[in-house]
């Protein structure tokens, strides 16, 4: 995760997702946002 401090003030949605247990973005979690 990165900090979303900056963008959330500036009024962007954040969505933040979590690294599956190869600690890469699980792609399916991905395709639903």
């Amino acid at each position: 995760p990165s900090d979303a401090a900056a963008p959330k003030v500036q009024g962007y949605k954040i969505i933040i997702i979590y690294p599956d247990d190869n600690g890469c973005p699980d792609i399916e979690a991905l395709k639903k946002v």
